[in-house]
Parts: C-alpha cells; sequence; structure tokens
C-alpha cells in the first residue's frame, strides 16, 4: 500500500472544497490533522493520536471542508434583533482549542 502525501492530501481537499490556492497550508494542516485521527495497520490498528496521547479520538467535530460556518461576534453591543454572528467558509480544525479554524 503507497502512503499518502500530505501536500497531496492538502491538495485534494483544496480541489474537493473549490478553495483558492492561498488557503494550501490550511488544507496541508487538515490533511495531517485527518490522518492522525485515522486507523494506521502498522501500529496496531490504533491511531497515531492514540499513540500519542493514549486516548481514543473523537470525531464528533468533524465537519465538511470548505461548507458555510457562523462565527459569534462577541467584539460590541448588539440590538436585540441585529445579527450575532459573522459568515466564513469552514478550512480546518484547531489542534489547541475545541475551535475550528474559519
Amino acid at each position: 500500500m503507497q502512503q499518502s502525501d500530505p501536500n497531496r492530501d492538502g491538495e485534494f481537499l483544496m480541489m474537493h472544497g473549490g478553495l483558492q490556492s492561498s488557503f494550501w497550508a490550511e488544507a496541508t494542516h487538515t490533511a495531517n490533522y485527518l490522518r492522525n485521527r485515522c486507523v494506521s495497520r502498522s501500529i496496531d490498528r490504533k491511531t497515531p493520536f492514540q499513540i500519542w496521547t493514549g486516548q481514543l479520538p473523537s470525531l464528533r467535530r468533524l465537519r465538511v471542508i470548505s461548507t458555510k460556518a457562523y462565527v459569534l461576534d462577541k467584539t460590541s453591543i448588539k440590538g436585540k434583533f441585529k445579527a450575532r454572528a459573522r459568515a466564513g467558509i469552514l478550512v480546518g480544525y484547531s489542534e489547541v482549542t475545541k475551535g475550528d479554524r474559519i
């Protein structure tokens, strides 16, 4: 079986999601994030994340890349009926927080 290349996986994510080439770093980061949560035969059917942390990875927060996402805007006081979110595009996942990269 051929080992996948993170840059090639990132290119696939960009092409599949219709993202601009300026997002190649985000796409490569996301490809690595996803690969580290996939089972590998070479490490006894465990994930690299599981080997590193000793915990099973949670896949509950995975979403389709390049879908519409909303970010809560806490910067200013809004009126009761004013929009409190800004629209964006999901480009990846954060390693340090539970938030996504928009």
